[in-house]
C-alpha cells in the first residue's frame, strides 16, 4: 500500500510542478527542472519496489535474494546521482549563473550621464575631434569604458560609433546649408565635421540621408535659389 501511495504521490507531484509558474522562483528553470528530475527518481524507485514485491510473491527465494541485491545496487546508484546533482545545483558558480543579470546603471545615473553627454556634445562639440574614441569619451564622463559602452547600448539603444557619426552628419548638413563653407570641398567639410575617412563619410551619410553628399548639396543649393 505504501509503494502504491508513493507512486500516486510522485505522479501528482510531477504534474503539479510541471504546470507551476517559474516567475517567483529564485533559480527559475533550474529549480523546476531539478524538482522534476527528483520526482522522476522517486517514481522510478517506487515502481521498482512494486515490481520487486510482485516478483517475490511469484518467484523462488533464491531469485528473490538476487532481486534484493540488485535493488540495493540501484538504490546506491540513485542516491549517488541525487547527491551529485544536488552539489552541482548548489555550487556557487551555478548559483551565480542563475542570478538575473542586473544593469549596473540605475535610472538616476543614466539620466545624469545623458545630461552630461548632451552638454559635451552640444557645447564642447567633441565629435569634431576625428580621434575621438570610446575610451576618450569615457574619460570625459568620468566612468569606465565598459560602463560607457553599457550606457550607449542600454540607455541610448545604440553604439558609440553610430551616435558620434550622427552628430557629424548633422554638423556637415548645417555647414552645407549655411553656405559659409563653400570655399571648401565636400570632403573638406566632412573632415571638419569630424570624419576621418572619405569611405566612412560617404557610407554613413548615404545610410542616414538616403542620398549622396553631392546630391544633398545640390538639393540645398537649388532650394536656396
Amino acid at each position: 500500500m505504501f509503494v502504491i501511495s508513493l507512486i500516486l504521490y510522485s505522479f501528482l507531484s510531477y504534474n503539479l510542478i510541471n504546470h507551476l509558474s517559474t516567475g517567483s522562483l529564485f533559480w527559475k528553470k533550474d529549480v523546476k527542472n531539478w524538482l522534476l528530475r527528483l520526482v522522476k527518481v522517486f517514481f522510478l524507485i517506487a515502481s521498482m519496489e512494486l515490481v520487486i514485491l510482485l516478483s517475490e510473491l511469484v518467484l523462488s527465494a533464491s531469485l528473490g535474494e538476487l532481486f534484493y541485491v540488485f535493488r540495493s545496487l540501484i538504490f546506491v546508484i540513485l542516491i549517488a546521482w541525487l547527491v551529485y546533482n544536488t552539489l552541482k545545483l548548489l555550487h556557487p558558480i551555478s548559483i551565480y549563473k542563475s542570478l538575473p543579470k542586473v544593469d549596473s546603471l540605475d535610472i538616476a545615473e543614466s539620466k545624469n550621464l545623458q545630461l552630461r553627454l548632451n552638454a559635451i556634445m552640444n557645447d564642447d562639440k567633441i565629435y569634431l575631434n576625428s580621434d575621438l574614441s570610446l575610451e576618450i569619451l569615457s574619460q570625459y564622463l568620468d566612468i569606465s569604458e565598459k560602463r560607457c559602452s553599457r550606457f550607449f547600448s542600454t540607455t541610448l539603444q545604440t553604439n558609440f560609433k553610430s551616435y558620434i557619426n550622427n552628430y557629424r552628419v548633422l554638423e556637415f548638413k548645417k555647414r552645407i546649408s549655411s553656405g559659409m563653407y563653400d570655399n571648401l570641398t565636400i570632403l573638406g567639410i566632412a573632415f571638419d565635421s569630424g570624419f576621418d575617412s572619405k569611405t566612412t563619410f560617404n557610407r554613413v551619410f548615404k545610410k542616414a540621408e538616403g542620398v549622396t553628399p553631392s546630391e544633398f548639396k545640390k538639393s540645398i543649393r537649388n532650394a536656396q535659389k
